[in-house]
């Protein structure tokens, strides 16, 4: 049996090493493995490409994806379904090509859309509800009242004092 317990000089504290690499960045998904000890892990017990790596908690997917990444099969298991999503999404391979054409094709079609000024219902406003001058004149009003307030109160103390 091979211990996967060894006195080792690495450096396993990873400071200077990114967790944004590849897919593993798409979502910050709660107590998941660093990627770089899952990359030395299936780099050190799964020499064999093939070899098959399973996770039995796969959470997002990051020893599948350094599964992938080091040419290993993976097989992983979750019981949270938006786990099993976010493991699909990150580890499944797209085709550059068929991106590059749906991604210019959208492009295409907003412009044609534009020129013939066709709006959708469906699509969100990302525009501010009130323009940035009204709200600036109404916070200044809302300043100006506080301040006749303030001036009444005191007037009204000084009276009760005097």
């Amino acid at each position: 049996m091979v211990s996967m317990v060894a006195v080792t000089k690495e450096d396993w504290t990873f400071k200077e090493i990114s967790t944004n690499q590849y897919s593993h960045g798409f979502h910050q998904y709660p107590a998941r493995m660093h990627p770089e000890i899952a990359r030395r892990i299936i780099q050190k017990y799964a020499r064999n490409p093939t070899d098959v790596i399973l996770d039995p908690f796969m959470g997002s997917g990051g020893v599948l994806i350094e599964s992938l990444l080091n040419g290993n099969n993976s097989l992983g298991i979750d019981l949270n379904p938006f786990a099993v999503l976010l493991a699909t999404v990150k580890t499944t391979p797209l085709d550059a090509a068929k991106l590059e054409y749906a991604f210019n094709q959208i492009i295409t079609n907003s412009k044609k859309d534009k020129e013939n000024k066709i709006e959708y219902d469906n699509a969100p406003n990302f525009l501010p509800k009130k323009p940035k001058e009204k709200t600036l004149k109404l916070s200044e009003k809302q300043h100006l009242q506080n301040l006749q307030n303030e001036t009444r109160e005191k007037r009204a103390f000084q009276t009760k004092c005097l």
